[in-house]
């Protein structure tokens, strides 16, 4: 995690969906308690988001999360099942994302 009051590495989408794909293989993914949440409000399952994040792809620049200092990626895709999910993913080091949502 980025140190208090300094911003984390900010990567290209394309950097950010490697390091991203590199954890769901090998690497630490944690799952905010506020994707369980999500997950039942908006219908979906963590093996939605898990495909989304090896489909998906980030139109957009990420952004700055302030409380955490690293920068939010939302990774756009479709369920298994054809439904549209945005799954928001911070990257806390090179071998470790935060699944958000």
């Amino acid at each position: 995690m980025a140190s208090a009051g300094h911003m984390a590495v900010r990567h290209s989408r394309k950097q950010a969906m490697e390091i991203i794909r590199r954890c769901l293989k090998e690497g630490k993914v944690i799952y905010d308690p506020h994707i369980y949440k999500q997950s039942k409000k908006r219908r979906f399952t963590i093996g939605d988001v898990v495909h989304v994040l090896k489909k998906g792809v980030i139109y957009d620049e990420p952004e700055p999360h302030i409380r955490t200092n690293l920068w939010r990626y939302r990774v756009c895709g479709e369920t298994p099942l054809e439904k549209a999910l945005a799954v928001v993913v911070e990257i806390a080091d090179p071998n470790a994302i935060i699944i958000t949502c």
